[in-house]
């Protein structure tokens, strides 16, 4: 094993050895990305709620929590419109635990030989097990599974891969005590087999919508203060009152227009102060 390995080779247990072998599994596998998070719950913008349960979630992990009667967390399940900060949780909360994050990429999984998807799906899930803790993302994960369970259409459509491959992705979420988190992501959660979110496979539903006002408050101050900027009160209200409707991904861009805009004028010699004009310009080049 690479304990072993890594015993015979430096004396003892080293902890960089042993995740460079986590990763180089990880590669092998050719369907799952190892990530390394750079960020946590505090660079998410909004979504109080959530991050409330994600740090209840992170003390379930100790082993107290066992003593107590409680099972591992297996995850959870994050529906709702594009660019509300669903996949930036996932990294976020693997980098509040400390523990890498794995991608699973379905294009990459399904094959037309036959038996070669079920094979490497089965590969990939026994990698996340050897590479536990971590979170095992399923980013839009009707692309994975739609039209898989009772009353799909895999079977007239793939042979019945898709089944096949939803079947080991059930029996894994159920049988989960591994200590692989699985956060799962939906834009189109219609088209999800029910059974995919029974209770005992996630725990715990999330609906992700627009940011309120206080939210995007929040979302404006956190990209500024990346550039090392704070806006003033009365600007940041303008930003804020002015982006209703739009996402915490389209505010982040709305952020880097303003930048953007600094920096021209900065090479032209002017003032480099964010105004309420860059604002305005920089809202009117995203469209929600």
């Amino acid at each position: 094993s690479a304990a072993t390995e890594s015993i015979v080779r430096s004396g003892k247990l080293d902890t960089s050895f042993l995740m460079e072998h986590k990763i180089q599994e990880v590669r092998k596998s050719g369907v799952l990305d190892f990530k390394i998070p750079a960020i946590s719950l505090e660079d998410v913008g909004g979504n109080r709620a959530i991050k409330e349960w994600l740090y209840e979630q992170k003390s379930l992990f100790n082993e107290d929590a066992r003593t107590f009667g409680l099972e591992l967390p297996k995850g959870y399940m994050s529906v709702g419109v594009p660019g509300s900060a669903k996949t930036m949780l996932a990294e976020a909360f693997a980098g509040m635990m400390g523990i890498p994050l794995l991608s699973l990429s379905m294009s990459k999984i399904m094959s037309k030989l036959v038996g070669e998807s079920e094979r490497k799906i089965e590969y990939a899930l026994s990698v996340a097990k050897s590479c536990a803790p971590c979170v095992l993302l399923l980013d839009e994960v009707e692309k994975l599974v739609g039209g898989a369970g009772a009353g799909g259409s895999s079977n007239r459509t793939d042979g019945g891969v898709t089944n096949r491959v939803f079947a080991a992705l059930l029996k894994f979420m159920n049988d989960n005590e591994s200590g692989v988190y699985v956060i799962m992501t939906s834009n189109d959660v219609s088209s999800l087999p029910p059974e995919f979110t029974r209770e005992g496979r996630v725990d715990a539903q999330w609906y992700f919508g627009l940011p309120k006002a206080e939210e995007r408050k929040e979302i404006f101050e956190i990209h500024f203060k990346k550039f090392g900027r704070t806006l003033e009160p009365a600007l940041l209200d303008y930003a804020v009152e002015h982006t209703d409707g739009y996402t915490g991904a389209e505010i982040k861009g709305v952020v880097k227009n303003c930048m953007r805009k600094a920096y021209i004028r900065h090479t032209n010699g002017e003032e480099v102060d964010i105004t309420e004009e860059d604002i305005q310009a920089a809202i009117n080049e995203v469209i929600p």
